[in-house]
C-alpha cells in the first residue's frame, strides 16, 4: 500500500499492489498530479525488481483508461497475451 497525503495530513490518494498487478490506484482529487505521483513511486519500487520481459498489469474502469495510456500502458483485452 502506498498513501498520498495533503498539506493537512489528510489521505488523498491509495495505491494498492500484489507485485507487478496494480488493484487499485484512487485519488480523492483528480488533476494535481496525485495519481501520477503514487504509480511513478510504485514504478520506481518494481524497477529494480523487474526480470526483462516483466510488465506491470492491471484492470481499468473506461473512466481511468486514458490516465493508464498517458502512463505508458496500452489496451489488452483480458485474457490476451
Amino acid at each position: 500500500f502506498l498513501g498520498a497525503f495533503d498539506e493537512e495530513l489528510k489521505l488523498v490518494g491509495v495505491l494498492c499492489a500484489e507485485g507487478f498487478f496494480l488493484t487499485h490506484l484512487y485519488v480523492k482529487r483528480r488533476g494535481e498530479g496525485i495519481g501520477k505521483a503514487l504509480y511513478t513511486f510504485y514504478e520506481e519500487i518494481l524497477k529494480s525488481r523487474m526480470e526483462e520481459g516483466e510488465v506491470i498489469r492491471l484492470n481499468a474502469t473506461l473512466s481511468s483508461v486514458s490516465f493508464y495510456e498517458a502512463l505508458g500502458f496500452s489496451l489488452k483485452e483480458e485474457g490476451s497475451n
